[in-house]
């Protein structure tokens, strides 16, 4: 007695004797062999009676039987060939199959060795721009007070440390852009000055276009500005020139054009998402070897690429047409092979951001001091130069300072003195900025906290009631801010 399937039912009796062949197992074509065969003795048995009732002779009889042999032999090679060619079908359709996950299989880890590969250059990508962050903040607290130092009358040596000033700020806008092509997270739209923002990305671009290939800048936007991700502009513009410097071969030249105009009764296909009214052109033209004709339908595909194995990862254009439609945009493109190709990205207007209120200035032109203070400050972090600066420019403005260099250190400081305010870099070893903040009112109650960082989108969310401010920063601006967070305005 069993129980089959519920164990608390009821007992049911065991039925002995020979089980039921399974022939789920069995190969159909060895069960049609099977049943042939069992017809064939049938037929073997059942023809001998029939050809001695018709043969009248032994002559007779013997020619039937050859006849019925080679029918035999004709009907078993007959099912030979049936059997031989729907197995070799057989066959051929599960090796079709098994290649065709082998090529998913290769293809789905070479995206995982990409992403991989990604993560990997976004990371070092992030740390190479947090401490570039720190040198430009070294370098433009450096300047400023060497300006400030200097005769008005001495105009050659202002206007050299200006320039260093420019070339800073244009530094800074690198590193900025470098932080937006490693980021991953979700990106927050914002307007754009197309035509400024090409500029700027375009001395970026220099540092990845041969000098073989001359770079034309043709923009005529009229201060033209579209809402998308910040950086994504620049992603775009870079993968679209990427691509076009793979297109030459030998001396080229690529050219990004910028228009506004109205396409009209044009807007078909593509362009028929494109808000009404007149939009924004963004044109990127080589003069490579064009697209042939057969892949033209293809070269918006993920990892679609025509490049040898290794130079090209058949993600360019496909972020590219990601990116614009997100952005409520179209991308086409034109090209005529041997002759080159011109994509074509047409983007919605947007209405330009209203301008800040410039800070009024004082009676000799010059911007005013920022306010200064008699509070102590704790400066807590890891770059010698910076932490130099901070402690320098917030001493000359009348505070008294206490620097550490990482959080277990500020925390043993303020066992022993009190503090009013704790300006705290955010990524130090031992303890960063962020736990220290979260043991501070533990250590220093009410005390306020400034966080500093070179990214401006954090990975971990500002804490509440803390102030920010980002890296790199001027020593009127640090000096500024420190004052903000104390009097309780930002």
């Amino acid at each position: 007695m069993h129980r089959p399937d519920n164990p608390k039912g009821p007992l049911m009796p065991v039925k002995r004797g020979i089980p039921a062949p399974d022939l789920s197992a069995v190969n159909p074509a060895a069960r049609i062999a099977a049943v042939y065969l069992v017809l064939s003795a049938v037929w073997i048995i059942w023809s001998d009676r029939v050809v001695a009732g018709f043969a009248g002779d032994a002559a007779t009889l013997t020619r039937l039987q050859t006849f019925k042999g080679w029918l035999f032999v004709l009907a078993m090679a007959g099912l030979v060939y049936f059997l031989t060619r729907r197995e070799l079908r057989t066959r051929r359709a599960a090796a079709e199959g098994q290649r065709r996950d082998e090529a998913r299989l290769r293809l789905l880890e070479a995206e995982v060795r990409q992403a991989q590969k990604m993560e990997t250059v976004g990371r070092l990508a992030g740390g190479v721009a947090h401490d570039f962050n720190n040198v430009l903040t070294v370098i433009l607290g450096c300047a400023e007070s060497l300006l400030d130092g200097l005769d008005p009358a001495d105009v050659d040596r202002r206007i050299e440390v200006e320039e260093l000033q420019r070339a800073t700020v244009h530094s800074r806008g690198m590193v900025r852009q470098l932080l937006a092509f490693s980021r991953r997270r979700a990106i927050e739209a914002e307007d754009v000055e197309v035509d400024r923002r090409i500029r700027e990305t375009t001395s970026l671009l220099r540092c990845t276009i041969p000098s073989r290939i001359t770079v034309t800048l043709d923009l005529a936007a009229d201060t033209a500005w579209t809402r998308m991700g910040a950086g994504q502009l620049d992603q775009v513009i870079m993968n679209l020139a990427v691509n076009a410097r793979d297109a030459i071969t030998g001396r080229g030249e690529i050219t990004v054009s910028t228009r506004t105009e109205q396409p009209g009764d044009a807007r078909v296909g593509p362009l028929a998402a494109l808000p009404d009214g007149p939009c924004l052109r963004i044109s990127v033209a080589d003069t490579g070897h064009g697209i042939p004709g057969a892949i033209r339908d293809r070269i918006f595909d993920p990892f679609f690429t025509t490049k040898p194995e290794g130079v090209g990862t058949g993600l360019g254009l496909a972020m590219v047409f990601a990116t614009i439609q997100q952005a409520g945009g179209a991308v086409t493109f034109d090209s005529t092979p041997g002759r080159g190709t011109t994509f074509h990205v047409f983007l919605p207007l947007s209405a330009p951001p209203a301008a800040p209120a410039e800070a009024p200035a004082s009676a000799g032109g010059a911007a005013e001091r920022p306010a200064g203070g008699t509070e102590r400050v704790l400066v807590v972090e890891d770059e010698p130069g910076v932490r130099a600066l901070a402690a320098r420019v917030l001493r000359r403005h009348g505070y008294t300072v206490l620097v550490a260099r990482d959080g277990e250190e500020a925390l043993e400081l303020l066992g022993l003195n009190g503090v009013d305010l704790v300006v705290t870099d955010t990524h130090m070893p031992r303890m960063d900025g962020l736990e220290l903040l979260d043991r501070l009112p533990g250590r220093a109650p009410g005390a306020r906290a400034l966080l500093i960082s070179g990214d401006s989108q954090l990975d971990t969310p500002c804490p509440a009631g803390v102030a920010f401010l980002e890296k790199p920063y001027t020593a009127r601006v640090l000096a500024t801010r420190v004052r903000e967070v104390l009097d309780g305005v930002a």
